[in-house]
């Protein structure tokens, strides 16, 4: 999983495809499942 950089005043134009960096992947919550928000 690639994404592309959007922070830090970061700009880029025309083709960006080699800009893209390794990203983290995320969990998925099972659909029909009970999902709380943690609570602070």
């Amino acid at each position: 999983m690639k994404k592309l950089e959007l922070v830090g005043g970061k700009t880029y134009s025309d083709n960006a495809a080699s800009q893209f960096v390794d990203a983290k992947l995320f969990d998925f919550v099972a659909l029909g499942s009970k999902f709380e928000a943690p609570k602070h």
